[in-house]
Formats: structure tokens, C-alpha cells, sequence
């Protein structure tokens, strides 16, 4: 028999110990995948280890990952195997499976406690699902369990404070958010001891982070990640993102309920034991399930969840409230039944997962992941081979870069931008890899989607990447993209940059794009009312490209036609309001269908009557969803005679 932390398992304990994790093992490689967003940090990976820097687009610094501690990791891998799909899925299981044997036999907790919680974990849709995918979640899985335990091994003296600090300092580095799990315990320590040396240990245990800060600003221009600026500062009101992290929950609730179920557990059990550390903990876990709501969850189901699972599951072994076989048996049979009984219970996962699955969004937005991208990336499905390449975004990515094009807009950027290579500028239309279009409001959405808030390009804005020239047609953008483009590309270390970055950072250029909002496209009703064919290209020349602000069409005189023929790009939505001097009289939509071929459509807009009555002069029309590429072709106010 061996001691543990004061507890002491016998052989057979420990054989049954490592089963269950050699089943997590075989369960995790039974699930693994990737997913197209892990593909955006590898491409970083690609170029960094190539030598064209910690970017997206050569030439170009931005820093489009969240999570610079999982990127720097797997390109040291990288420089070594030249091979992403293999290296990122078996390092990610390593990592998890070290945090189980951590939890297993060095977390103060009954050998009981420890089977229950490592069964819990195998039959989490959400935790397994992200074991690998290529995100970041298992590095915070290691992170976290090894904060966990030094917590509640800490004698709450400078030494403690000192690793509690520099393991919170990795996990904001490995993901930024997650120091939330730690800022109640950090806060405990830190009351513990004289405030003078406590500040001190935050200031070493925090160097890294603080380091890679201060890098940061001076590399990319910004101390946070352009996520931020795409998807926190979206424009949704507090109160819709507040109902959609309420729905992401609900998701949860359905597809995996035994992951809801013992994050509850773990709190109320280290509540119930009154142990102040353990609180602590708990409240750090409900900090973060908060946080979770207020930004709306994710478009990825459960995963956001998979590390306060790991986190409860934690309190719950170290509390040592499972003791008495009879409890522990109970409690067995209660997480078993409700693991192996959700509808995608990962224990009977296998390589058809997702086959036979219609898999898309819902209405709130929210998908699994994996069984959308199982069919292609999945362990099993791969083999040996580098099946991910097979699909269509990849081969597409491959294709588009061997037809020597140097310029790319799309949305879905990770698996084609990684197969593009570096020679390929990739514009992402969701604004998460773009520094300019992270910065501009998200456009109009008759339903807007958690995690993707499309943009426009504004005009001139392709064509200037590709001249390495500010072509961009509005004034105010343009003014606002030399300077940002100067942050982004210009020398590291000169002057000018150095105070552009001071200046960008304090808003002072923000009232330029506020002007550019304002300021739509305005044209003489002349100049675009001659008729457009169906079909005509929707990028053809003598088409209007709309940008985020719109286009603006003044009439010649006041009009009370209750018809408008309008031309616009076939796939999209776009929003019509027609004015008399600067009051609204009419608004609708014009909404999407796709035509064989594609190109123009054309549309009547039937006015209604009162609103004719009272006449118009002005007409507008704005992008809404769509494809990110808007355009209007004409727009004719039909002539009542003509009709009759």
C-alpha cells in the first residue's frame, strides 16, 4: 500500500484508478477531431514556424488567437513533426490524461469520490468533445487542475502565493478569460499574508503573462486579441446576450445534461462541506458560469463548460464527501444512467458519428461541433491518412492558392486559410483575423448568430491590400485604415507607430468611424435607374457595391409611385427605407433567393399606399445578412400609367 496526501490505496485501487482513465484514454481517441476554428491558430502555427511571424496574414500583425500559450506550444511541436493533425490530437490527450492522473492520485480525495468523478468525465459529451478539437481546452484543463491543487495544499505563505500566481499568469496566457476560475482564491492568498509581499509574488507569478502583454502591445499594436473587438463588440443589446447564454445552458441541458448536473453537484458539495478554500473555489466556478451568460455562451455546444466540469469535479473528489459505499453507489448509478442516456453520449461514439446527422445551426445559433465536423476530421475516419484535407474548404483553400490568387474574403476562414498558405491575403468577413473590419460595427441582421457577426468590406478595401495602396473610396475609413494599416505593418520600433498605437488605444481616431457610418454612398436617382439584367454579375463595374453605411438615392423631385424596381445581388437580405426630406415614411426588406447562376435578381417593392400618399424623395438601402458581398444594380420607381 502507498500514501497519498495522507490516504492510503491499495494496489487494487490503484488498477481500478488506471482503468478508468485507460478508458477515458480509448473513449478520447474514439472522439477525437479538429474544428475549422482550431485551423486559424494553426495557420499562425504555419507561419510562425516559417518564419513569416506570429500572424495570419504575412506582412500584416495581428494577433487573431486567443490563446498565445497553446499556439507557442504546438509550434515548438511543429518545428519537429512538419504536421498539424497527428501532433495537436495526441498532445491534447496527453495533456488531459495527466490531469486525470493528477486528480487520481495526488487531489486529497475517498478512492471513491475519484471513480465517480473520472466516470463523470467520460461520459461528458462536453468535456470529451474538447479533450481534443485543436482549441486550447486541454492545456486549461492541466492549468486549472494544477492551480486546484496547489490551493489546497497551500500553507498560505510567499512560496504558495508566488506558483498560485504564476499558474493563473499561464492560464491567462493560454486563454485570457479563464483567470476568472481563479481571482476568488488569488484574492483569499493574497489576504493572507503582508499586502507588500503579496504584490511582490503577483508581480513575479505574473510575468509571463505581463511579458507577453507588454509584447503585444509593442508587436501587434493592441494588448488584447482582435477577438475582442469582433466578437464582444458586436452592438447586440446586454439583454439579448443574457437570453442567449440562457439558451446555451438549455442546449447543454439537452444534448448533455450529466455535465450541467455535476457542475451543480461540486458547487453544493463544496458549499455543504464549509471548507473555505473549497468555497472559494466554487465561487471562482460561479463567477465564470456568469460570465458564460452575460456573453451570450458560444456557437459551440458545451464548451464552455468542459473546464468548470473539470473544476467541480475537482470540489467534489477533494471535499471527500463520498465515503460510505452506499452514497457512492447511489450517486454511480444516478451519473451513469444520466450519461449513457443523452442523445450523443460520447461512450457510444464510434466513426459514423455525425453520418447520419442533418447537422446545422439551430435557431439560437448553437451546433455540435463535432458532429458536424466528424465526418472529416474525425480520428477514426483519418486514420493514417491526412483525411482532413478532403474537405471542401480545405481542397478549396489548396485549389484557390495553386490558381495563384492573392486575395480571398470569405467567412469560414480556418481550414481554407491554413491550406491557402502564406502567399494568400484571407479577409475574414467575421472580422476575427481582420483589424479593420473587427472594428467596424457588425452590419444589420434580421437574426444575428452567437461567435459570428459579419461585416462588410468597405470599397476599396481589397484593392488596397492587394496595391499595398489606401484605395479605400470613404474618406473617413480611409483615414482611419492609413492609420491602423501603419500600426499593423509599419516598423516595429518607429516613432510615428509608436504614438499611432497611443493614440488608437485611447479612442482618439474612434469618431472616424462613427463618421464613416453616417456616411452613406449618395447618388442622383439619374445615375442608377437604368434597368440591370437578371443575372448580371453582382461585382459588375457599373453595379454599386455596398459598404456598411449603405447606399443613399435622391430624387429629383417628390414621388407617390407604389411600385420600385429594384436589382440587388440574388442571395442576400437587404433593408429599404424610403424618405421624404429626412422622415421615414416607408421600411422593408427585400429578402433573399437564389436564382440558377446567380448574379442580379430583380424585385418590385410594392409601397404601401399611405406611406405613397405622403410622398418620398429620398430612398435608401442598406446589406443585411447575407454572403458579405452586397450590391445593387438599379433601382426605377415604375410609373403608375405605365402599370395601367
Amino acid at each position: 500500500m502507498s500514501e497519498l496526501n495522507g490516504r492510503e490505496y491499495s494496489s487494487q485501487d490503484k488498477i481500478a484508478v488506471t482503468f478508468l482513465i485507460l478508458l477515458f484514454a480509448a473513449v478520447a481517441v474514439r472522439t477525437a477531431w479538429l474544428c475549422d476554428d482550431a485551423f486559424i491558430s494553426f495557420r499562425v502555427v504555419d507561419n510562425f514556424v516559417n518564419g513569416y511571424g506570429l500572424v495570419w496574414n504575412t506582412g500584416e500583425r495581428v494577433q487573431v488567437f486567443t490563446n498565445p500559450l497553446w499556439v507557442l506550444v504546438i509550434s515548438f511541436l511543429y518545428f519537429f513533426t512538419s504536421e498539424i493533425y497527428f501532433t495537436s490530437i495526441f498532445l491534447s490527450i496527453l495533456l488531459t490524461i495527466i490531469s486525470l492522473i493528477i486528480i487520481s492520485f495526488r487531489l486529497s480525495g475517498s478512492f471513491l469520490a475519484i471513480i465517480l468523478a473520472i466516470t463523470v468525465l467520460t461520459l461528458s459529451k462536453s468535456f470529451t468533445d474538447y479533450t481534443t478539437s485543436g482549441l486550447e481546452n486541454p492545456m486549461t484543463y492541466l492549468l486549472i487542475t494544477l492551480f486546484y491543487w496547489q490551493f489546497l495544499k497551500s500553507r498560505n505563505v510567499f512560496a504558495d502565493f508566488l506558483k498560485l500566481c504564476f499558474i493563473a499568469s499561464l492560464m491567462s496566457l493560454n486563454r485570457m478569460d479563464t483567470v476568472l476560475f481563479c481571482i476568488p482564491a488569488l484574492t483569499y492568498s493574497f489576504l493572507k499574508m503582508p499586502w507588500k509581499k503579496g504584490i511582490h509574488a503577483a508581480l513575479i507569478g505574473f510575468s509571463p503573462f505581463i511579458v507577453w502583454e507588454l509584447f503585444a502591445v509593442i508587436y501587434y499594436g493592441f494588448a488584447l486579441p482582435n477577438t475582442f473587438y469582433a466578437k464582444l463588440q458586436n452592438g447586440v443589446p446586454a439583454s439579448e446576450l443574457i437570453v442567449q447564454g440562457i439558451v446555451y445552458y438549455l442546449d447543454s441541458l439537452n444534448l448533455d445534461p450529466i455535465t450541467l448536473l455535476m457542475i451543480g453537484f461540486g458547487i453544493v458539495t463544496a458549499i455543504y462541506t464549509r471548507r473555505t478554500k473549497e468555497i472559494f473555489l466554487a465561487a471562482g466556478l460561479v463567477l465564470y458560469l456568469l460570465y458564460i451568460v452575460r456573453i451570450g455562451g458560444d456557437f459551440m455546444s458545451g464548451r464552455f463548460f468542459a473546464v468548470p466540469l473539470l473544476g467541480s469535479v475537482m470540489l467534489f473528489v477533494a471535499s471527500g464527501y463520498i465515503r460510505h459505499r452506499n452514497h457512492f453507489l447511489i450517486c454511480l448509478v444516478i451519473f451513469i444512467l444520466v450519461g449513457i442516456s443523452a442523445p450523443r453520449s460520447p461512450l457510444f461514439s464510434d466513426k459514423r458519428y455525425g453520418l447520419d446527422l442533418k447537422e446545422a445551426p439551430t435557431a439560437q445559433g448553437i451546433v455540435d461541433e463535432r458532429a458536424f465536423y466528424y465526418r472529416k476530421t474525425g480520428l477514426l475516419l483519418v486514420g493514417l491518412r491526412n483525411g482532413f484535407e478532403n474537405h471542401s474548404w480545405y481542397s478549396s483553400g489548396r485549389i484557390f492558392a495553386e490558381s495563384g490568387s492573392k486575395l480571398k474574403e470569405i467567412y469560414s476562414v480556418g481550414l481554407f486559410g491554413f491550406a491557402a498558405g502564406p502567399h494568400v491575403h484571407i479577409i475574414d468577413l467575421n472580422g476575427i483575423c481582420d483589424p479593420l473590419l473587427s472594428r467596424l460595427p457588425a452590419q444589420f441582421l434580421e437574426r444575428w448568430r452567437i461567435g459570428h457577426f459579419g461585416r462588410i468590406s468597405p470599397r476599396g478595401y481589397s484593392e488596397s491590400i492587394l496595391s499595398s495602396k489606401n484605395l479605400i473610396q470613404n474618406e473617413f475609413l480611409s483615414e482611419y485604415y492609413g492609420i491602423l494599416h501603419k500600426i499593423t505593418s509599419g516598423d516595429v520600433f518607429e516613432g510615428e507607430r509608436i504614438a499611432a498605437i497611443w493614440n488608437f488605444n485611447i479612442g482618439r481616431y474612434d469618431h472616424l468611424v462613427q463618421k464613416y457610418m453616417k456616411s452613406p454612398l449618395v447618388v442622383n436617382y439619374r445615375e442608377i435607374n437604368t434597368p440591370k439584367a437578371t443575372g448580371t454579375l453582382w461585382n459588375d463595374e457599373s453595379n454599386i457595391v455596398l459598404g456598411p453605411s449603405g447606399l443613399k438615392i435622391v430624387l429629383d423631385s417628390v414621388s407617390h409611385s407604389e411600385l420600385i424596381e429594384v436589382s440587388v445581388d440574388n442571395n442576400d437580405i437587404y433593408r429599404i427605407q424610403l424618405l421624404h426630406d429626412s422622415i421615414i415614411v416607408y421600411e422593408g426588406l427585400i429578402k433573399a433567393y437564389r436564382i440558377p447562376g446567380g448574379g442580379l435578381r430583380i424585385d418590385t417593392i410594392v409601397v404601401d399606399p399611405e406611406a405613397a400618399s405622403l410622398g418620398y424623395n429620398v430612398l435608401t438601402i442598406q446589406a443585411g445578412d447575407g454572403d458579405g458581398k452586397f450590391s445593387v444594380g438599379h433601382v426605377k420607381i415604375i410609373d403608375q400609367k405605365d402599370v395601367l
